[in-house]
C-alpha cells in the first residue's frame, strides 16, 4: 500500500488513482480521494442512465413508427366498423396474389409465414401486411396480434385497440424518460458538485502550504 505524506497533494488525477494509509495520509488527501471514488461511481451512474435514456427515445421512435402506419392501415377500412377484416379492403386487392394463400400459411406456420412474407413471396400485400407485423413485434406488441396484422385478420375494432396499446406504451414510456431526464440532472449537479469539493481541497491544502513556506522563510 502506498504511503502518502505531505507530498503529491497538487495531482488531483493521481489520489483516485493510488491507495492511501489511512494512518500516514493527509486528512485532506483523504478526502479528496473519497470525493474522487464518490464522482467515479456517479460518472458510471450517469453512462448506464444516459444508455437507458438513449434506448428508451428510439424505443419511443419505434413506436411512433408503429402508431403511424396503423393509423394508415385504418384509413383502408373508409370508416367501416362492420368486423370485416384488413385483408378484405380495397386497398388489398386479391388481384394477382391469393390472399387465402397468405392466410393459409400463417394458420400452419406463423413465423414461417412471417419470414416468406417479409421476402416477398406473398406478392408487396402480404409484405407490407408482414412489415407492419414485424415492427409491432420489434416495439413489443403481442404475437397475437402481430399475426393477426400480417395475416390481414385484424378488424377495425382489432386494429383501434391496437392502436391504443401502442399509445399507452410510448405515454408509459415518456412518463418514465421524464422521470428520469429528472434523475439525469440530479447525478450531473452531484458530480459536478463532488469534483468541486475535491478542487477546493487541493486548493486549500495548496494555499496552506504555500503560507507556511513562506512564514519558514
Amino acid at each position: 500500500m502506498s504511503k502518502i505524506g505531505s507530498t503529491g497533494a497538487g495531482n488531483i488525477a493521481g489520489i483516485g488513482a493510488v491507495n492511501l494509509d489511512f494512518q500516514t495520509a493527509d486528512i485532506e488527501l483523504l478526502l479528496a480521494s473519497v470525493q474522487l471514488k464518490r464522482a467515479d461511481l456517479i460518472e458510471n451512474e450517469l453512462r448506464t442512465m444516459v444508455e437507458t435514456i438513449k434506448n428508451r427515445n428510439e424505443a419511443m421512435e419505434k413506436l411512433g413508427g408503429v402508431k403511424s402506419d396503423l393509423t394508415t392501415q385504418k384509413t383502408y377500412f373508409d370508416g367501416k366498423t362492420d368486423g370485416s377484416s384488413l385483408i378484405d379492403q380495397k386497398h388489398y386487392d386479391p388481384s394477382g396474389w391469393n390472399k387465402k394463400q397468405l392466410q393459409d400459411a400463417y394458420a400452419a406456420n406463423p413465423e414461417a409465414a412471417l419470414a416468406r412474407a417479409l421476402n416477398g413471396e406473398f406478392g408487396p400485400q402480404g409484405k407490407e401486411l408482414a412489415t407492419l407485423a414485424q415492427s409491432m413485434r420489434t416495439a413489443g406488441i403481442s404475437d397475437e396480434t402481430v399475426f393477426k396484422v400480417a395475416s390481414g385478420k385484424i378488424t377495425a375494432p382489432e386494429l383501434d385497440a391496437a392502436m391504443t396499446a401502442v399509445t399507452a406504451k410510448s405515454d408509459s414510456l415518456s412518463a418514465t424518460q421524464n422521470i428520469d431526464m429528472i434523475k439525469l440532472q440530479a447525478m450531473q449537479s452531484r458530480r459536478t458538485e463532488a469534483f468541486e469539493v475535491v478542487t477546493n481541497t487541493i486548493k486549500k491544502t495548496g494555499d496552506s502550504r504555500s503560507g507556511i513556506i513562506s512564514n519558514m522563510r
